[in-house]
Order: structure tokens, then C-alpha cells, then sequence
């Protein structure tokens, strides 16, 4: 028997992820417990129980687990989970789903915590934001002295609160100036919540005390759609704090709601493994409701439970197979083998495939192999039998195979026709490995054949991805017009290993980095809010920089350290903000905090032009390099031309892109004034004399062939894995036409 492929996936999220959940009236309540005993000591955690964070170890300090209360079967104290956190600076966990904060209740259970202690509720539009404007952090600060809970309500830092708030009463022990007002909670349970009562405001209520706040501060830091909004909880200063906490919003009620839907699948399927399993026709039926368990969608605390017992029963229905009599085992082969005609018939995409491949793959483990000896001559004489018919199926598998190929070769074809982005060229890239995924174990034939169909495309497909004189790693994808490119980050940044695994373009050639403008735009507008940054840099070797964030991890610091350079990332912020940051790379600097400049923020809508300036003379007693975002001075700590010379070893150094993460891609309009595609090397001063203005001439030159090799993950909207084997490779083997002219099929 199997279970559902699907459900394997999503299983295996439960070792990283946890969460929480809400049935009951949130009204004043004690935890689940009376008098509870914290249950985790020192972040060790209960290994059936997942852990508790996503993101969220900026910094250097260490997060450790956290465990949910045990989800029981009946629903009884469904909700509460217990967290320890611990201190220092950074130090919070981040739920694996978003939360609706316009109408959220929350209980918090504080009977463990120590007095004098604080914890942080954080509210961020992206997993893992920080507490403060740059981050995206709107929380509320708790801090505890015996009975009484100091409230801090804040969208800036740790140490400040929204202006109009009224100062806390005197006496009671606020850190570093901080004001918010004070509750008792004699049995230390606090109920908060969170209620738009208005279009305008969001009212805060904790213990019965009110505060009503401007929508804007919400969405000025967390986005317009505040009802996809991540949830965090931290703990400050070095103290360790263990709570209980219990959270009901619209989210939570919503999939409350699914869940009996999601359970109920579990439900047949165990109530089929309960029957007399001795009998073929109940292994078969138990074996059909395993395949129709429908868990997608059910959130991993919710999966850590049932994933359990779907274990448990799908052990139970393969031992009782086992046992059965070589003449039921005959008839569950039947059975199997007319599941998988129909299965091969309903396929029509690689997804398709892989189940029927996997059903396949259980017949020979659980039937073929088992039944196949020792059988009497009757016997004999109906496995045969049977057999035939199997491997009739598996004929049709391999001429399905073909067609589903053949289906992607068409959306190909369609594609190539119509590419005109990076993002066009990416889903190019998907729609490639979709191919590749079956093509490889089709006959010589059927891949000389389709093999050629393809070939024809490689010259434009070459031409619109082909940049002279840049290195692109494995994963970027490039679209280009001949005077500008699109890269689009189609993997997550580089490793510490010697491998350009990442996002990454260098060009080949030296530019100036103390005369240096470039003009581009975000094109990819699924660049999540806090979640990726893009990268540009003009470093000392022609390789990027390294965003090395542990000072401890000496392998971290070599790699940024081989590097120096002059470095920029930009991010998304809500209320149409562009998040900048500029870093000088040195060869003493021990992580990218080190070298940080400064930050600023910028008005900047989707889709706008984004002009970025470094104007400094070419002389090491100058003072300081001048840097502009359209054309707004950079307001961090200034560059000093020695600082340039020094970590370059001269003004000139290699100019390289890069991604965070996957899924974003900038157009790249001018360097230095002229095409992107052979970047000037520096401005001879026949543009305007203002630097903020960006622009320059020249012309630059390049030999080097790029590296235009791409691994893509998914496929033409299916979902599969690459298996490295390149396109090219496969259509070279069968066709003597791409020997007689080279052609390549780049990503």
C-alpha cells in the first residue's frame, strides 16, 4: 500500500516547522494545566515535535527549540503550545503561517516567567523580520515585575513607542525610556487582541485596557494586506523565558473549519485498516482509502500528530499483505494491476508519470516478488496471467511516457516563439527539465526524434540568452536584447563551497568603481516584501561577494574577507519604499555587519527606474566617494577614496549581480552610460557633470564566452527535479546535424 505521494513532502516538513492553532473562546483562561510544568529545559526538544523557528538567528546568537503541547485526538486543549526562548540579541521565532492581525486573539500564560523579565510579539511581513522600521517589525514589548506586565506598543525599535502613546506611571522598571502602560494580571494570563473597529484604526487591548492605533502604522511597515501577516516571539536581555501562548484569528478559524475535511481522509483510512485484513478485499480497500488520504494544506503541528498515525496504519496494512495466502495475494495482484491501467490512463504530466512509476514499482516489491515462487501449478498458470496484463500496463506506460513528453515539446514551442523577458527565458528553463525529466528514459529513437524537433530552436534560443564577456552561475537565467539584459535569480546565494552556486553575473572586464553609474529596473514584482535582496558589487576579483553574517565562522569570514569591495543590496519595504544598503568590503572585516555603511530608504513604486551613482575622483587624498540613489545622496557614513584604492588596489574592480534568494530579476539598462550588455569602463566626462544624473559614455569590450549552463527545479508548471543531465546532451547523442553545427540550448 501506499500513501499518497504528496504526503511524504509535506511529512518532511515537520522536522523544521511548528505552529499553532485556535478552537476555544479566548476569554480570560488559565493554561492547559493548572500550575503547568515547563516541559523543555536547555532546547531540548521532543523528537516527535517540531521545531520552532524559520529564520530568525540573525545575528550571533543561538535560537533554541521549542515544543508544542501534545495535540490530542479529541480536540481537548487544542491550541496551546509551550515556547522557550531565549535570550540575546536577535533571539525570536517565526510561525510557518501568516496571521490575520485585523481580528486576532491571543492568551499568553506567563506563570514561568521570570520577573523582570521581557519577551517581544513581533509582527513582520516577511519569516524572520526584525524589531524595527528597516525590518518591519510592529510588536508589543512585555515586560514582567511580579504580578504587574508593563505593555510597550511600538513599530520602530526596542527602545522608543508610537509618540502619542501615554507615558507608563512612575516607578515601574522600563528599560532604555520606554513608555506604555501598565496591567495587573493576578493569575499572570494576559488576553490580548488585536480588532480593526474602524477603516482607520486598529484597536489593542490587553486585560481589558485599550489602545487604539492608525492603520497606517501598520501598513506603513507590514504592507496594505494585513491579513497575511507572520507572527514572531522573542525574548530580550539574556534571560530565558518559557511561556504559553494561545492564538485565535480569522486564519485559524478558517482551516479550523477545513480541518475536519483533512481528518476525515486519515479517519477512513484507518477505520479500513480496522477491518479483518486477512481477507484480499479489505487489504484492497484499506490500501484505496491510504491512496486517498488528502492531507495537502493540513499545517505541520496538525501533521506531526496524524503523520503518526498514518505511519502507524500503513505499517499495519503492509504486515497484514504479508501474511495473506498466495491465492489472495493473486487476487490483490489483479486488483493492483487494473489501479494501475486506470491511474496510466488519467496521466498527463510528469507528475502523472511518477505515481504511475511508483505504483509500479510497489506491484514488483509486493507482488511480483512475493508471490512468484513456489506457487502450485494452478496458481502458476493465473500469475502468469496476471502478469501479462502488468506488463501490458507497463507498455502503455512507456507509450504515455512519450505523449507526456511530447506535450511539454509543444508548450516548449509555443514558448521560444514568444520570449521576450528573463521571466519568459526562466519558464523556458522549467519547461526544459519537464522534458528532460522523461525524455532520458525513452527509446534511442524517440529521443533521436525529439531530440531534432528541438534543435532548431537552439540559435534563438542562444541568441536572445547570450552575453559576451559575463559569467552567469548555474542560477541565473539571462534574456537579452542585444543593448540591455534581464537576469532573473532563479536559485538561492552562494555557498561556501568553491562552486558559483547562486544567482550570480560577473562581467569579465574591470570598471571604475569611483565612476560608476548603472540605470535598471525590478522587472519581477513577486520579490516578496523583507524576504530577498538584490545584489550589485565592483569587487577586487572577478567573483561576488560573499554575505557572510557569523563573525565566529572562520570560513564565513575568509570568504568575504578574499573579496573586498564596494557592495549595495536592495530590498522592498511596504508604503512604496526601496530598502538600501551600502557596504565597504575590507580585508579585516569579519562579517557583512562590519562593513556596513548604513541603510536608507527611498520612494520607489514597482517598476520604477532605479539609477544608482558612485562619483569619486581618481586621486587617494580625495576625501570621500559621493553616492547617489536617484539621484538622493546616500545619508550613511561616506567612503573614503583610500578605502576604494585600498580594497580594490586601485579604483577599478569586477562588477557582479546577485539574489538572496530565487524568484526576483532586475532589467539592466546602462552601465556607465552605455549598453549593459559591454559596460563602459568609466565616464569620460562627456555625460553631465552631475553625478547624480547617472549617465556617461564609452564603450567597453569583452572576449570571454559566459558560462550559460542553467539547472532548473521545477517544469511547464509541474512539479519535478532536475537531474543534471543537460537538453544539448541529449540531443547531440541523436543528431548529426548539431555536430555539423554547434548549437547550444542555454537557460
Amino acid at each position: 500500500m501506499r500513501i499518497k505521494t504528496s504526503l511524504i513532502a509535506l511529512l518532511c516538513t515537520v522536522a523544521i516547522c511548528f505552529g499553532i492553532s485556535g478552537l476555544a473562546s479566548l476569554t480570560t483562561e488559565t493554561a492547559y494545566a493548572e500550575s503547568w510544568t515547563p516541559t523543555v529545559e536547555g532546547g531540548v526538544l521532543d523528537e516527535r515535535v517540531p521545531f520552532g523557528h524559520n529564520g530568525g538567528t540573525n545575528g550571533n546568537a543561538k535560537v533554541f527549540g521549542s515544543k508544542l503541547i501534545p495535540v490530542s485526538e479529541d480536540g481537548v486543549n487544542r491550541g496551546w503550545y509551550e515556547l522557550q526562548l531565549a535570550g540575546g540579541w536577535g533571539s525570536r521565532y517565526t510561525f510557518d503561517y501568516q496571521i490575520d492581525v485585523r481580528n486576532a486573539d491571543i492568551v499568553l500564560d506567563l506563570t514561568n516567567m521570570n520577573n523582570d523579565g521581557y519577551i517581544g510579539l513581533i509582527l513582520g511581513a516577511g519569516k524572520g523580520n526584525y524589531f524595527n522600521a528597516e525590518y518591519g517589525g510592529f510588536g508589543i514589548k512585555i515586560c514582567a515585575h511580579n504580578n504587574q506586565f508593563g505593555i510597550v506598543i511600538s513599530n520602530v525599535i526596542h527602545q522608543a513607542s508610537i509618540e502619542t502613546i501615554m507615558p507608563a506611571p512612575q516607578g515601574f522598571p522600563w528599560d532604555s525610556g520606554n513608555t506604555g502602560y501598565v496591567v495587573t494580571a493576578a493569575e499572570r494570563i494576559l488576553n490580548l487582541s488585536f480588532f480593526q473597529s474602524g477603516a482607520d484604526e486598529i484597536a489593542i487591548t490587553v486585560n481589558g485596557n485599550t489602545y487604539v492605533v492608525p492603520v497606517e502604522e501598520f501598513t506603513k511597515i507590514l504592507g496594505n494586506d494585513l491579513s497575511k501577516i507572520y507572527l514572531m516571539a522573542g525574548a530580550f536581555g539574556d534571560a530565558k523565558e518559557i511561556v504559553r501562548m494561545k492564538l485565535k484569528d480569522a486564519n485559524s478559524e478558517a482551516y479550523e473549519k477545513k480541518l475536519p475535511e483533512y481528518v476525515a481522509s486519515v479517519t477512513a483510512y484507518e477505520t479500513a485498516a480496522n477491518a479483518d485484513l486477512t481477507k484480499a478485499e479489505n487489504i484492497l480497500a484499506a490500501e484505496s482509502a491510504g491512496r486517498n488520504v488528502a492531507i495537502e494544506g493540513m499545517r505541520n503541528y496538525d501533521l506531526a500528530y496524524y503523520g503518526e498515525r498514518l505511519t502507524a496504519t500503513s505499517n499495519k496494512v503492509a504486515e497484514a499483505r504479508k501474511a495473506l495466502s498466495k491465492a489472495n495475494l493473486l487476487t490483490v495482484f489483479a486488483s493492483d494491476v487494473q489501479s494501475l491501467k486506470t491511474m496510466i490512463s488519467s496521466v498527463t504530466d510528469n507528475a502523472g508519470i511518477a505515481s504511475a512509476e511508483s505504483m509500479a514499482k510497489d506491484i514488483d516489491e509486493k507482488d511480483v516478488a512475493v508471490i512468484e515462487n513456489g506457487l502450485t501449478d494452478d496458481l502458476k498458470a493465473k500469475f502468469n496471467q496476471i502478469k501479462t496484463e502488468y506488463e501490458n500496463a507497463l507498455t502503455l506506460l512507456e507509450q504515455t511516457r512519450k505523449n507526456v513528453v511530447l506535450s511539454y515539446v509543444s508548450v516548449y514551442e509555443q514558448k521560444i516563439k514568444t520570449a521576450s523577458s528573463a521571466a519568459d527565458v526562466y519558464a523556458l528553463v522549467e519547461c526544459r527539465e519537464a522534458i528532460n525529466e522523461n525524455l532520458k528514459k525513452l527509446s534511442s529513437s524517440d529521443k533521436s526524434e525529439i531530440g531534432l524537433k528541438l534543435v532548431e530552436y537552439a540559435d534563438k534560443l542562444e541568441k536572445i540568452t547570450a552575453l559576451e564577456g559575463w559569467t552567469k552561475s548555474n542560477g541565473s537565467v539571462v534574456y537579452t536584447d542585444g543593448n540591455t539584459f534581464e537576469l532573473f535569480g532563479q536559485t538561492a546565494y552562494n555557498d561556501l563551497t568553491e562552486e558559483r552556486n547562486g544567482s550570480t553575473l560577473t562581467y569579465s572586464q574591470t570598471v571604475k568603481a569611483n565612476k560608476f553609474s548603472i540605470d535598471l529596473n525590478i522587472t519581477n514584482q513577486s520579490m516578496a516584501l523583507f524576504e530577498n535582496w538584490i545584489g550589485i558589487s565592483i569587487t577586487r576579483t572577478a567573483d561576488n561577494f560573499y554575505y557572510a553574517t557569523d563573525a565566529t565562522n572562520e570560513d564565513m569570514t575568509a570568504k568575504l574577507q578574499s573579496n573586498p569591495g564596494i557592495a549595495i543590496t536592495l530590498e522592498k519595504r511596504a508604503g512604496n519604499k526601496l530598502y538600501v544598503e551600502l557596504f565597504m568590503i575590507k580585508t579585516t572585516h569579519t562579517s557583512i555587519y562590519s562593513a556596513s555603511r548604513g541603510q536608507m530608504l527611498i520612494n520607489f513604486n514597482d517598476g520604477d527606474p532605479l539609477n544608482i551613482t558612485i562619483d569619486a575622483e581618481d586621486d587617494v587624498n580625495a576625501t570621500y566617494a559621493k553616492v547617489y540613489f536617484n539621484g538622493e545622496l546616500f545619508s550613511g557614513t561616506q567612503i573614503k577614496n583610500s578605502e576604494i584604492k585600498g580594497a580594490l588596489k586601485g579604483f577599478e574592480g569586477y562588477l557582479s549581480f546577485s539574489f538572496a534568494n530565487p524568484g526576483s530579476s532586475i532589467k539592466v539598462n546602462k552601465i556607465n552610460g552605455a549598453k549593459a550588455v559591454t559596460p563602459a569602463k568609466a565616464n569620460d566626462g562627456s555625460a553631465t557633470d552631475d553625478p547624480s544624473s547617472g549617465s556617461s559614455s564609452n564603450s567597453g569590450q569583452s572576449s570571454e564566452k559566459p558560462d550559460d549552463s542553467s539547472s532548473g527545479k521545477k517544469g511547464c508548471g509541474s512539479n519535478v527535479s532536475a537531474d543534471g543531465i543537460a537538453l544539448l546532451s541529449v540531443c547531440a547523442a541523436f543528431s548529426v546535424a548539431v555536430v555539423l553545427k554547434k548549437r547550444r540550448i542555454n537557460g
